[in-house]
């Protein structure tokens, strides 16, 4: 197998059994360079800079092209926050796996996304450039997680990459380095996708895949790595994610091509005290053996949030939103480019492969006075989608009352076992303000 230079999401799943057991991230700061009570992880529900958006255009496993959610997301976030657009000369990390040699230069690139964003309508003075040192497609796993003092100076969390380029490994150190912004580094693996703070003290984290991608790390170790790097003081465990959202060919014969089990998929700080959990109905877990496995991971999770505590002792307040219409998408191996057959193990000349379109919306991306969740209807779709849809967006508006809240459609990015949160990585100001 060719090993592809590039980011996605998705590589890094494929590519668990091939990394190093102990990826190093460069020279680690240990307990002893660091004050876990002085740098503390910050929250997406708080007062944001600036949100860092992946940019590419290619679609990916017969999906449309993924500008076609990017472009409305910085259309939408874009008045409430400034967005920082990553890219370099190549449309996508796709187009880089096709044409190593790309004749096309940064500038033309920047022009070239320019003009796209104008022309949908988007305001140029409140967006960013930045080129970056590699390709990547979701944003949110290598990139910067930031910590914040409370003088309002600011560090990076910078865990270890399981992606068999090292490189991935230095990526956000590599992009906040023009800010000025120091790392507090770890040799535990762990994507950021995978982890929620809610800027108190606790960290939420999707415990199987954090302990599938460290297998040689207990429990125990693995939360005193969370508290040195992040600053937190109590870590609440959940288990599984969807199963929908496993990378694996699952019991009813179609594929899974989602994170595995990130919990940026199925639940979220709303705010210090509320999370939202996904739920599949005690009707719909009948409907097959992948909606009950989902049904029971959800309500195990449940379980164990209502018996969690924040720092002070108090319960969780917990919602629930529901998870889309399960949505699947058929492909015949013959039409693969080598890449995407990289994706399935096992299928040859002639088979067809059909997987599951991993939709979520707690994949939501919060920008000050606006969040955004997805939708997933599209005319000439059973009108049972466009239902669901409305119930999510209900479930999310009813989770942030004080906010607006728009859905886009997000189904381009499914294509790649990611969201509209994948793709984006929040930067907090320097100095929080306290919300309601």
């Amino acid at each position: 197998m060719n090993t592809p230079l590039l980011w996605t999401r998705r590589s890094l799943l494929a590519t668990a059994a091939i990394a190093p057991a102990a990826c190093a991230a460069g020279p680690a700061m240990m307990a002893g360079d660091h004050d876990s009570g002085r740098y503390l992880a910050t929250t997406e529900f708080e007062d944001q800079d600036t949100i860092w958006v992946t940019w590419g255009e290619n679609g990916f496993l017969g999906g449309e092209p993924m500008t076609e959610t990017l472009v409305p997301l910085i259309r939408e976030i874009s008045p409430h926050v400034r967005v920082r657009i990553l890219y370099n000369q190549w449309t996508s990390w796709l187009d880089a796996e096709a044409n190593p040699e790309t004749t096309r230069t940064p500038e033309e690139m920047h022009a070239r996304i320019s003009a796209r964003l104008t022309e949908a309508g988007v305001d140029l003075a409140r967006i960013d450039f930045q080129i970056t040192p590699m390709l990547f497609g979701a944003i949110q796993d290598p990139g910067p997680v930031f910590l914040r003092r409370q003088d309002g100076d600011m560090k990076i969390a910078d865990f270890a990459s399981r992606h068999f380029d090292r490189k991935v490994s230095y990526l956000d150190r590599e992009l906040v380095a023009p800010m000025g912004i120091a790392a507090i580094s770890s040799q535990m693996k762990c994507d950021a996708g995978n982890r929620q703070c809610n800027g108190r003290g606790v960290l939420m984290v999707g415990g199987a895949f954090a302990q599938r991608i460290n297998p040689e790390m207990s429990r125990a170790e693995m939360e005193a790595e969370y508290r040195r790097v992040q600053g937190v003081e109590k870590v609440v465990w959940l288990n599984h994610g969807p199963r929908e959202e496993d990378f694996d060919l699952l019991e009813d014969g179609r594929w899974g091509i989602g994170t595995g089990g990130h919990i940026d998929e199925f639940c979220r700080f709303v705010d210090a005290r509320t999370v939202i959990l996904a739920e599949v109905s005690e009707a719909e877990r009948t409907l097959g053996p992948v909606l009950a496995e989902t049904h029971r991971r959800m309500e195990e999770n449940l379980a164990i949030l209502q018996a969690a505590r924040d720092v002070d002792g108090n319960p969780f307040r917990i919602l629930r939103a529901p998870l889309p219409h399960l949505m699947t998408f058929k492909l015949a191996f013959d039409d693969l480019n080598p890449f995407e057959k990289y994706w399935f193990e096992g299928p040859g000349p002639g088979d067809e492969m059909e997987f599951y379109l991993p939709g979520s919306y707690t994949n939501f991306v919060i920008a000050n006075e606006i969040v955004v969740t997805s939708s997933y209807w599209r005319e000439g779709m059973d009108e049972k989608i466009r239902a669901r849809d409305e119930e999510g967006l209900a479930a999310i508006q009813a989770a942030f009352p004080d906010r607006r809240v728009v859905q886009i459609h997000a189904t381009p990015l499914l294509h790649d076992g990611a969201g509209i949160h994948c793709y984006t990585r929040n930067q907090p100001v320097k100095r929080a303000k306290p919300r309601a």
